[in-house]
């Protein structure tokens, strides 16, 4: 996907599905308003096709600045307001030093492999309860017992026998 917007010249920026999770590689620099404009709109975008799964690849990132910082503040503010997820890969040890320093760390759970990643994604598995399993049994079995005989479980008085 391409947007251009009037007399900006786009952020180097390319986009696929893997695993239900749009995958956004962003390449070179990331750098002033024009390339912050420009992810937004992108974002915006993807959240109003209901892409809410947001995964930034930044291995070919060379140049990040305050800006671009900003920009990923406010990206992770629209997706998680959409009720979304946004997360990073392969981010060079220099761009985490960066939000480390930005404060911005602890908002993008970060990854060294995209597959890794795309899996975080995946919603957990609920915990077993061995509890709840057992009385799920025990109600279905005296439903299944009402249901048989046609009494509550209770012993018939002598009028009934």
């Amino acid at each position: 996907m391409l947007v251009v917007i009037k007399g900006i010249m786009p952020l180097q920026l390319e986009q696929h599905q893997s695993g239900g999770v749009t995958v956004l590689r962003i390449s070179k620099k990331f750098v002033g308003e024009p390339d912050s404009a420009y992810l937004l709109v992108v974002i915006d975008q993807l959240i109003a096709s209901g892409k809410k799964d947001l995964l930034l690849n930044l291995r070919e990132l060379t140049e990040i600045d305050n800006a671009g910082l900003g920009a990923l503040a406010e990206a992770h503010a629209k997706v998680t307001a959409a009720d979304g997820v946004i997360k990073i890969v392969n981010a060079a040890q220099r761009h985490i030093d960066l939000l480390i320093l930005s404060q911005l760390a602890p908002l993008f759970p970060s990854f060294n492999d995209e597959d890794e990643a795309v899996k975080s994604f995946a919603p957990e598995p609920k915990p077993f309860d061995i509890l709840e399993f057992v009385r799920e049994v025990n109600e279905e079995q005296q439903g299944q017992q009402l249901g048989a005989d046609g009494n509550s479980g209770q012993q018939p008085t002598p009028e009934q026998r």
